[in-house]
């Protein structure tokens, strides 16, 4: 065998042994994390909400977060800007139907602060519980009694933050299929692989949960006012104040269903900069060198010969089958099989996007042009 093959083993076939623990990773996790579903929350609990702008089934989303159950008391913030926003009208219906327990926060203008960060933050302090659950608006729980499992593992002293997977679902155009497939097929794995090895550091954004004690020691959310990736910021101030991270067990679903390719590139070159500008240079690399094993395996498939297209061909057929396997067992995304031509296509864009996200400093969200610095810090243009 040449040296030229061993390279090719090691840079090839190191980051497929990955790929393939994935589903045996995730499966171990998950179910070391149902442990907690027999707990019973009883502390007070406020579910604030960010809010800006419409979302693809908003009302779908409203009904399954105000019918959340908990054996302690609960409150729903939903946090805007102004009341100029087009989702002001309905949020003050929905709290119209329980005054008591059910408010609107007008957060005011975000100034250097993103948007999302200043609605979190007025939304904490106007909070009247002890355990803080925020939730994206855009996010479907799966049922009524989903945030009373979800929060169960804060009653664990040295649990920090509750977090987990989002489930990208009902894709019916490309651009959604493209968006979906880049969360659903690899984000559980990876959360899964930094678990079992070292502690979960990462955590995602669609719906977390904190005791407010633990917030207030790592000094709450102002010092990330202005960053990208609040989510993992958030999780590594977590995890250095001594708290483990948890995910939980069952997925929440984000609507996939009519996204555009302007939002689907916009919403991924935003995720892609804001980790190349959050993660150390050591995990944005692995990270990179993992999104570029499949192009330069097909590569090898379709243009080398003897054993390095050999080799090509067992890298590209298993993670293909990684992908499906994820995404049917664990994500259960159905829509996923009438897209299954596009993941080579997926695979290559997205590995080039992260490689791009390295000269990019420039971001698009809600409609606000931002520019972004070390640490994932922003600065709106426009």
């Amino acid at each position: 065998m040449t040296m030229v093959f061993w390279v090719a083993v090691v840079a090839i076939g190191v980051p497929t042994l990955i790929v393939a623990s994935f589903p045996f990773h995730a499966a171990l996790v998950l179910r070391r994390s149902r442990q907690y579903r027999r707990s019973e929350p009883v502390a007070p609990v406020s579910i604030i909400v960010p809010v800006r702008g419409l979302d693809e089934e908003r009302t779908h989303a409203l009904r399954q977060i105000t019918a959340q159950r908990t054996r302690g008391s609960v409150e729903w913030l939903f946090c805007v800007e102004d009341e100029s926003d087009p989702a002001t009208p309905e949020l003050q219906d929905v709290a119209a139907t329980d005054p008591d327990r059910i408010r609107v926060v007008i957060a005011g203008p975000c100034g250097d602060r993103l948007g999302k960060m200043h609605n979190l933050i007025e939304g904490v302090a106007a909070a009247r519980g002890e355990w803080l659950v925020f939730v994206d608006s855009d996010t479907i729980l799966p049922h009524a009694n989903y945030l009373q499992e979800f929060t169960a593992p804060l009653q664990t002293e040295n649990v920090g933050l509750v977090t987990c997977f989002p489930a990208y679902l009902n894709a019916a155009s490309v651009p959604a299929a493209m968006l979906s497939g880049s969360i659903n097929h690899d984000l559980l794995g990876h959360f899964a692989l930094e678990s079992i090895w070292g502690g979960l550091r990462l955590a995602n954004g669609s719906c977390m949960a904190m005791r407010r004690d633990v917030l207030d020691s790592i000094g709450g959310f102002k010092p990330q006012g202005a960053s990208l990736l609040m989510d993992v910021i958030l999780a590594n101030r977590v995890r250095r104040a001594g708290y483990r991270v948890l995910m939980h067990h069952e997925p929440v679903t984000v609507p996939c269903r009519t996204v555009t390719f302007e939002t689907w590139w916009n919403q991924s070159q935003r995720w892609q900069v804001g980790m190349s500008h959050v993660l150390s240079g050591a995990f944005y690399t692995w990270y990179c060198w993992m999104r570029s094993v499949f192009p330069v395996a097909l590569m090898m498939m379709l243009f080398a010969s003897g054993p390095l297209a050999t080799l090509g061909v067992i890298a590209v057929v298993t993670r293909l089958s990684v992908m499906v396997v994820m995404s049917q067992f664990f994500v259960r995304d159905r829509q996923q099989l009438r897209y299954l031509w596009l993941l080579p296509l997926l695979e290559i864009v997205t590995a080039a996007g992260c490689w791009y996200a390295l000269f990019q400093n420039q971001v698009e969200w809600r409609g606000r042009t931002y520019r972004v610095s070390a640490g994932g810090v922003t600065r709106r243009l426009a």
